[in-house]
């Protein structure tokens, strides 16, 4: 949900620091099996949702490129013109990856 007090660039790079500062600290104190083994209602796993928040930043540092957002998310043009949210996740989600080739940690979360 957006921050209505967040007015400055300053303000917004604050607030994503500490957000990501957050999920870290939450997300090191799981075990391997909570992270692919645990599923919500929907039947997505932490794992699932780190790849699909993983996929949507690398869709806009595409985007801030100058090139089509569906490239980052590993998408075709049509499905990502559809704007059916799910199925983008779902096709995003079970495409290949972005490796990560200078991250050795074994969790990308980890990443600098």
């Amino acid at each position: 949900m957006p921050d209505p007090t967040i007015t400055t660039k300053a303000e917004l790079m604050g607030a994503t620091k500490a957000a990501w500062e957050t999920l870290s600290g939450f997300l090191d104190g799981l075990r391997d099996q909570q992270i692919t083994g645990l599923l919500d209602r929907e039947g997505w796993s932490v794992k699932d949702h780190l790849t699909h928040i993983a996929r949507w930043e690398a869709s806009v540092a595409v985007l801030f490129r100058g090139r089509p957002r569906h490239e980052g998310l590993g998408v075709d043009a049509s499905l990502y013109a559809a704007a059916d949210f799910d199925a983008i996740a779902s096709a995003s989600c079970s495409s290949p990856f972005i490796s990560f080739p200078a991250c050795p940690q074994r969790r990308m979360w980890s990443c600098p």
